[in-house]
């Protein structure tokens, strides 16, 4: 139940629930209650001591009463470092901050550390770690310290981010545990006035929860600060908020938003790897209707993800998989019952688990039919945008508790005449319309924390979501909305190749995509996009020759990608898995008793270009 802050406070002074005085701001920060951010706004950022800045909407962030956590660390006390093992939270709304590689210590936020200091927020020197950069670690040698007073907070022993003083504030006000890299499942909140936070970097593996301090028998106020959507087939409504797509493996109700007036920003990106192909067989070709089951191979293809995890240190993976296959077509299933099979389902959940497994940060379901299934445009001719969404719905349910799972709706919608009556030409608002059903369903299954990518036509090239574009399918996924709230989970898909015609097909590399060269619409001009309309891209198919020629573009592209990391969360290439050496993107790693022999291309750029070392 949303319960707006003003009349939260009202209500439980009248019944007598609590007793929660007014506190004056620190000097230049906003009062209890008050506003502090959201789009457009230019007021103070910073919260009276004893409150924090909780985002409500893309908006509106407001100034919020804080709770300490029993479960956190003690103002002052340690809260990280190597071989800690105790809370790495800190009560009230105090930031774990670095001391040195052994000890992280719970100090003041950033409005009341130094009560002495000016009205206005003091800047930290240049030569600190910007907004969202890394900021510690073990074997970090970098700055130590945020710019504009952000805190420096703990993801792992190898990676402590500077993140925004709300998000250290939610992160600190809630009970945090770090869960094994190998743990295949993580807890979720399920009461309705529960909320979850994230911290956005690609290395931490950090689940919270926390239970909101307003008692679920309040009603809902008027203030701007709060909405609740409606779930359809949800059994109860869902409070809006801004969340960060950034978390490997947390959901999150006050953290990153891309914002319309941001300017480029690099660091490390969040998620870099590489697709497995194989459970997506046999519907390459998009005109006909199947029924030979691919060769699956779950185990060989789990042990090469390990591989790319524990040698080469990449954390995102692709699993692409058929519609067909999920409903076993090949063998009595068909589109009318649309009932995922379970014998097939639990071979392709072993490779999700095992991705899980691994201690990958993301692990994205990619529903492989290039919007058609049998031939006919998916919620058109075809099976209706209901069917979708059921399936959505089927799959949701189950990794409904799997904050690293991402779910990737459709790979490579285009037109193409096929059997279509009307010559194969998908529809834009159709087909945003049929994507939203599937948002939909996928949080009413109770997927509430994870990402959500979204594909526009024309083989999702950067260009179909220009503006410049007759696709239209920027304006029209633009208007497809998060029934949890924000838009910061709903992520664009991007695939180009490095080839002539952006297919792979043709195989050598003659671009690096960051321009128009060769009819792209260009990365860069893709990125001052999202940046206007504050949203986020993931590259997820990549790739070319594995030879010097496709390595010097792909690294150029991948390296622009990490110079833009304040639209780009990162990339899959492709493709290994069930290719074989044969195949001339292949990407498959090959095996040698223990030892794994990457190929040309992932050694040379998708795995240094993740590292930051292209």
């Amino acid at each position: 139940m949303a319960i707006t802050a003003n009349l939260k406070m009202r209500t439980l002074l009248l019944v007598g629930l609590v007793s929660l005085p007014l506190q004056v701001a620190a000097a230049g920060c906003s009062s209890l209650y008050g506003q502090c951010g959201g789009i457009g706004w230019t007021g103070s950022k910073c919260c009276a001591t004893g409150s924090s800045c909780q985002v409500q909407n893309d908006y509106y962030s407001q100034c919020l009463p804080y709770t300490g956590n029993a479960a956190c660390a003690a103002t002052y006390g340690q809260c990280g470092g190597i071989g800690w093992t105790g809370p790495t939270c800190c009560q009230s709304d105090w930031a774990c901050q670095y001391n040195n590689d052994y000890y992280y210590q719970c100090l003041p936020p950033p409005d009341v550390a130094t009560p002495s200091s000016s009205s206005t927020p003091t800047t930290a020197p240049s030569s600190c770690a910007t907004q969202w950069g890394q900021c510690g670690g073990t074997g970090w040698t970098g700055a130590r310290c945020c710019q504009d007073d952000w805190p420096c907070v703990y993801g792992n022993e190898y990676y402590w981010q500077c993140i925004s003083p709300s998000s250290a504030s939610a992160l600190s006000a809630q009970s945090a545990s770090k869960t094994s890299p190998a743990a295949s499942t993580l807890s979720t909140a399920t009461s309705p006035s529960a909320t979850t936070v994230s911290v956005p970097n690609a290395s931490s593996s950090v689940t919270s929860s926390a239970t909101s301090p307003a008692t679920s028998t309040l009603s809902t106020a008027t203030s701007p600060s709060a909405t609740t959507v409606s779930v359809p087939n949800a059994s109860s409504s869902v409070t809006s908020s801004t969340t960060s797509p950034a978390s490997s493996s947390a959901s999150s109700t006050a953290s990153r938003t891309s914002s319309a007036s941001s300017v480029p920003t690099g660091g490390r990106l969040q998620y870099g790897g590489v697709n497995i192909a194989g459970f997506e067989f046999g519907t390459y070709d998009t005109c006909g209707v199947h029924t030979n089951p691919p060769y699956v191979n779950p185990t060989n293809w789990v042990a090469q993800i390990s591989h790319f995890v524990n040698d080469d240190k990449l954390n995102a993976f692709r699993l692409p998989v058929a519609w067909q296959y999920l409903i076993n077509q090949y063998d009595g299933g068909d589109i009318a019952s649309n009932t995922i099979n379970t014998g097939n389902f639990a071979q392709y959940d072993q490779l999700v688990s095992g991705c899980l497994n691994s201690g990958a940060a993301l692990c994205l379901i990619d529903l492989h039919n290039y919007a058609r299934f049998n031939g006919k445009i998916i919620g058109q001719d075809g099976p209706t945008a209901a069917q979708f969404a059921n399936l959505w719905g089927q799959i949701a349910t189950k990794y409904a508790g799997q904050s690293r799972v991402a779910f990737n709706l459709m790979n490579e919608p285009h037109d193409e005449s096929c059997n279509s009556p009307n010559g194969g030409v998908i529809d834009i608002q159709t087909w945003a319309a049929t994507l939203q059903l599937a948002v939909n369903a996928i949080r009413a299954a109770g997927a509430t924390s994870q990402l959500i990518i979204l594909p526009g036509k024309g083989w999702t090239h950067a260009a179909t979501y220009l503006p410049s574009s007759s696709d239209g399918s920027g304006p029209a996924l633009m208007g497809i909305t998060d029934p949890v709230g924000g838009t910061s989970k709903l992520i664009f898909e991007v695939h180009e190749y490095l080839d002539s015609n952006d297919s792979g097909c043709n195989c050598d590399c003659v671009t690096n995509n960051i321009g128009t060269a060769y009819g792209r619409g260009g990365f860069s001009a893709l990125a001052d996009y999202l940046r206007s309309n504050g949203r986020f891209a993931l590259l997820t198919e990549t790739g070319g020759l594995n030879n010097n020629n496709c390595a010097t573009y792909l690294c150029q592209e991948l390296s622009f990608l990490a110079n833009n990391t304040d639209v780009f969360l990162g990339y899959t290439t492709w493709s290994a898995g069930g290719f074989d050496s044969s195949y001339e993107l292949t990407e498959t790693p090959t095996q040698n008793g223990n030892t794994w022999t990457d190929t040309s291309l992932v050694t040379s750029c998708v795995v240094k270009c993740f590292q930051g070392q292209c």
